[in-house]
């Protein structure tokens, strides 16, 4: 039992409950030591708000601009790729007939 759950418990043996309904309730108390708290969340955006500045990115349109050129990118790879792959076939069948 955590600390904060021996004191709901105790707490609640002291109001009266029996020793049986006090440990229940203290056992279904959720743990909050790894909660975020409000202060958590915003600390975590502002960070996040300052790296994407540093990135250069500010806004979603931003964002959808550099998934549009990842994309673009992509699809030249993959063309290059599957360009390729006929000759390197021919190449294996040569080897190996």
């Amino acid at each position: 039992m955590s600390m904060m759950i021996a004191e709901i418990y105790e707490a609640l043996v002291e109001a009266g409950t029996s020793e049986e309904k006090a440990k229940a309730a203290a056992g279904v108390m959720p743990v909050t030591d790894n909660l975020a708290t409000k202060t958590d969340l915003q600390e975590l955006r502002t960070e996040l708000k300052s790296e994407m500045q540093e990135l250069g990115v500010t806004t979603k349109s931003d964002i959808q601009g550099l998934r549009s050129d990842m994309n673009a990118e992509l699809k030249v790879l993959k063309f290059a790729v599957f360009s390729l792959y006929p000759f390197v076939l021919a190449i294996a069948y040569r080897i190996f007939s």
